[in-house]
């Protein structure tokens, strides 16, 4: 700033249609993706921050899949193709690198999370909608994450 900027100072406004808010109720996703009690599953039962990117993470999904009719196409596109970098996404033998046993458990911990949601949301897609690959879930979750 040039100049000192008075505190509670409106800085800028975004408009809401232009973000996505989760607001812990799955509204946000349509439910032709999964069915209703997929909501109800372990992993949003426990809420906060985890739940909150599982429901951003399967809205993406859903706006990837519709393609160019998604009105959110031309964001979706600006995305990484990967997450190579992530931890989750690291060899073994890479993580065994890393010497500091509390970390790698919790990154096997954060990859047992993301297996067992993805069974989750394949068990609660509808028949006629076409299955999702883990890595496709995974990319999903990591791209929320990386933007929250």
């Amino acid at each position: 700033a040039t100049r000192e900027i008075p505190p509670n100072s409106l800085l800028c406004r975004v408009p809401g249609k232009t973000v996505w808010v989760d607001t812990d109720t799955p509204d946000i996703v349509t439910p032709k993706l999964a069915a209703k009690k997929y909501w109800s599953t372990k992993g949003f039962a426990a809420g906060g921050a985890k739940a909150g990117f599982l429901r951003l993470a399967v809205r993406l999904l859903w706006e990837k899949r519709l393609g160019s009719k998604s009105r959110w196409a031309a964001y979706i596109e600006t995305l990484p193709t990967g997450f190579e970098g992530h931890a989750t996404h690291w060899e073994d033998e890479e993580l065994d690198q890393l010497q500091w046993p509390p970390l790698v458990s919790q990154i096997a911990l954060e990859r047992e999370w993301l297996r067992q949601q993805h069974v989750q949301l394949c068990k609660n897609i509808p028949k006629k909608v076409p299955k999702v690959s883990f890595d496709e879930f995974r990319w999903c979750v990591d791209a929320v994450r990386s933007r929250t």
